[in-house]
């Protein structure tokens, strides 16, 4: 009953009105033009790793054709025919599960199921995370990714048998957290700290291992399938570009 009631909050303050408003909004034009970049396969210059980038390109590819041009690079202009409706619910739907995440964090770490859900409620009720689950940036991807990854690790150190699957789990979460912004880091930090503390060097050495061959693969797959030729990676906002 707390999940199903902390899904229903989440959904309510996530799902409805998502298109509201059909303008740029904060960064969203910045990766609009990746996604449309990446998809008519003209390289451009960016600092943060390119999972979320790979994402939104994904949702657009898949989405009605679009015309692979420049957005002005300016808040509250329109969109075209951009399809931001899905992007932002891809966002949405991390949105919806860090609450679930932060409820399940609680129980591991014994509290009571109301305890839990007052815990996800504030997650879910919160107006920053309410803004940033109902808007194209890539920092839901990050939450979601680097807290499962502490889940997974919390329990499997509270966990009386060794579990190879949750320090897979862990390693994979954490370095997709990684291939979204390298301030998961800090949480991989977390991380390597509470097995060391348990004396778990050789689950530290797995989720290490794992984070940086996730991180590399991510970044060799963007190389590989949206640049296979190289180019000149020119500024993506050139008038020419446009």
């Amino acid at each position: 009953l707390c999940v199903a009631f902390l899904i229903l909050v989440a959904l309510m303050l996530r799902a409805p009105f998502i298109t509201y408003p059909n303008v740029t909004e904060y960064d969203e034009v910045t990766y609009a033009n990746y996604a449309m970049h990446m998809v008519d396969g003209k390289p451009f210059v960016d600092i943060h790793p390119p999972l979320a980038r790979i994402l939104f390109a994904e949702v657009a590819r898949k989405s009605e054709p679009i015309a692979t041009r420049a957005l002005d690079m300016t808040f509250n202009r329109p969109y075209g025919d951009f399809p931001i409706a899905n992007e932002r619910l891809l966002i949405a739907l991390f949105g919806i599960l860090l609450p679930l995440i932060f409820y399940a964090i609680s129980r591991t770490l014994g509290s009571l199921p109301r305890v839990a859900l007052l815990v996800g409620l504030f997650v879910a009720t919160d107006n920053g995370m309410i803004i940033f689950s109902r808007v194209m940036l890539p920092d839901m991807l990050l939450l979601c990714f680097s807290f499962l990854a502490l889940l997974c690790i919390l329990m499997f150190v509270r966990t009386k048998k060794n579990s190879l699957g949750l320090l897979i789990g862990a390693g994979v979460t954490i370095g997709l957290a990684l291939s979204v912004k390298w301030t998961a880091l800090g949480m991989l930090m977390v991380i390597l700290f509470t097995l060391l503390i348990h004396k778990r060097i050789g689950a530290a050495l797995v989720v290490g291992t794992l984070a940086c061959f996730v991180y590399i693969v991510v970044f060799a797959s963007m190389l590989l399938v949206y640049f296979p030729f190289g180019g000149h990676a020119s500024n993506f906002a050139n008038e020419a570009d446009r």
